[in-house]
């Protein structure tokens, strides 16, 4: 607690780092972002000190999946984000300076999803691309972050075209964000790739995951282009039935099911189920 920090060690930024440390660990995100606010008030205050602030901004609203997917962020969850971007604001002696290439990539990522979840996907790629500039480390968690910004400024087809080589480094998510570029491009080829590169990713716990929510965008995609017949096919292959547990496969059967030529009593036994 602050009660245990020293009166001697009270204005170094080294006492308040180490208690927001005790904090996360204890899972008190809220009080360690206060911690390290607190440290980057002191004049020893280091990269360090701002990359624990950037990171305890970036927990406090990425509790659920659907911040990142939709920039939904209450707007006091928002001024922390903008407090932990301000401490990079000289990026030259507090980012491109470190010489720490594992933690300088990974400020690289949260920074740029701090700039996403801030509506400000331009200055998102701008960060990218200065650190192409400077042959900056980076991780292949950064790839998400370039696909989404791209696709925040509604330029689908130059993620299709930038990425189309690459979809074997691509990481799950930052795959999944292609298939969604091919979704908004009405690029069924497309889809149907990164769908191909996900089914080659057998192994490890998320690979059902990954699967199905690629099998899920190419479903919608088949459905806005009017192949019904095509999806009907595929959910039979799928083994989809009123009795599947898949709420969202079940919501594609019953849409595909609804079309003047689907099966209105199968339909009718879908709706059952989701309801």
């Amino acid at each position: 607690t602050v009660a245990d920090i020293p009166r001697e060690h009270v204005d170094q930024s080294i006492a308040w780092q180490l208690l927001a440390a005790s904090q996360e660990l204890g899972g008190d995100v809220v009080g360690a972002f206060e911690s390290a606010r607190t440290a980057l008030t002191k004049n020893d205050a280091t990269f360090f000190t701002r990359e624990a602030l950037l990171r305890y901004a970036l927990q406090q609203v990425s509790e659920d999946g659907l911040t990142l997917a939709y920039r939904i962020v209450p707007v006091d969850k928002r001024v922390l984000l903008e407090e932990a971007i301000a401490a990079f604001a000289d990026r030259s002696k507090w980012l491109w300076s470190v010489q720490s290439p594992t933690t300088q990539a990974a400020v690289l990522t949260h920074l740029g999803y701090a700039y996403l979840l801030t509506h400000r996907a331009d200055q998102a790629l701008g960060l990218i691309e200065e650190a192409q500039g400077r042959s900056a480390p980076r991780d292949s968690s950064l790839f998400r972050v370039e696909i989404e910004a791209l696709l925040d400024l509604d330029r689908a087809s130059e993620v299709l075209t930038k990425f189309e080589s690459s979809l074997p480094e691509l990481p799950n998510e930052a795959l999944v964000s292609y298939a969604q570029a091919a979704f908004v491009a009405d690029d069924l080829p497309r889809a149907d790739a990164a769908d191909a590169e996900a089914l080659r990713r057998s192994e490890g716990p998320d690979a059902a995951r990954l699967q199905s929510t690629m099998r899920l965008i190419r479903w919608n995609l088949l459905l806005v282009q009017g192949r019904v017949t095509d999806l009907r096919a595929e959910l039979v292959v799928a083994g989809v039935t009123p009795e599947s547990s898949s709420i969202p496969e079940l919501v594609f059967s019953a849409w595909s099911n609804l079309q003047p030529d689907g099966d209105k009593a199968i339909a009718d036994l879908l709706i059952d189920r989701i309801a």
